[in-house]
């Protein structure tokens, strides 16, 4: 399903970008929540989200049990998301 981002500042030079986003996947679902949970602790200061945390642990069980069944195609680009999410995770501590 397609998500589409705009900014509200007129003055603002980024245009509007078009996400795909793997909604079937509860992998990919915790990853996003934890991105979510990582950007908020930071904007506020914090160095640790327990939300975060527990969304982390929680995508990373679901990651182990989809590769058990990886011969679904949306399986996978369910998994892609959650691994490409959790690696911008870890990125933006850096």
């Amino acid at each position: 399903m397609p998500i589409d981002e705009f900014n509200v500042d007129e003055k603002s030079p980024l245009i509007p970008t078009r996400h795909l986003v793997q909604t079937g996947s509860p992998a990919a679902f915790h990853a996003i929540l934890a991105s979510g949970a990582v950007h908020l602790a930071m904007i506020r200061g914090s160095e640790e989200s327990p939300a975060a945390a527990y969304h982390i642990a929680e995508a990373i069980k679901l990651l182990r049990i989809g590769l058990k069944d990886s011969s679904n195609p949306s399986t996978i680009a369910g998994l892609i998301q959650a691994v490409t999410e959790l690696i911008a995770i870890e990125v933006s501590f850096c």
